[in-house]
């Protein structure tokens, strides 16, 4: 299968706190912009999400990032009713390098499913001439999987440039 899915989008305000907590909530959805139906179901999705993490710029962090989606209209019947609970936190080691996890439980209020996965992963932040890239590896397994061909287990490898905010710079310079 291949085409264009659908188009998520959200929208949020927060505070952070001189003591590191951070606090996140807004609202966050898909428009079904899909050139196939299989990709976004057809429907129109909707719903909260929130953040309470927790940042000490040297040891680490903790995070906690609830979210949940309804479908709200479109024209493909069907009920969409789900659920990720994000728990994320991770430990800055010498040399650029963070040991972390990431665990993404969803739970499919329909279909009374749940996907729970445990991972570990490690990261590093190195230069390529002047642009910083991070290079991520992180393993998954599945303790339970919310479809029948759902992934045991999942391993990822990840290269992201570190690029410079345009859009902040624009709006408050330097």
């Amino acid at each position: 299968m291949a085409g264009v899915g659908a188009i998520g989008f959200d929208a949020a305000i927060g505070k952070s706190f001189d003591s590191g907590l951070i606090l996140v909530g807004g609202v966050q959805g898909a428009l079904p912009t899909a050139t196939d139906g299989r990709l976004t179901g057809g429907q129109f999705r909707l719903g909260p999400k929130a953040l309470a993490a927790y940042l000490d710029p040297a040891t680490g962090y903790v995070a906690f990032f609830p979210q949940h989606q309804w479908n709200v209209a479109g024209w493909r019947d069907g009920r969409h009713s789900a659920s990720v609970f994000e728990f994320n936190a991770g430990a800055f080691l010498p040399d650029a390098f963070t040991i972390f996890t990431n665990l993404k439980i969803r739970y499919d209020w329909v279909d009374e499913q749940w996907a729970v996965p445990l991972n570990l992963g490690v990261r590093k932040v190195v230069k390529i001439g002047d642009l910083p890239i991070q290079v991520q590896l992180k393993a998954d397994y599945f303790v339970e999987q919310d479809h029948a061909f759902g992934e045991d287990w999942a391993v990822t490898l990840n290269f992201t440039p570190i690029v410079p905010n345009f859009i902040y710079k624009a709006l408050f310079g330097d």
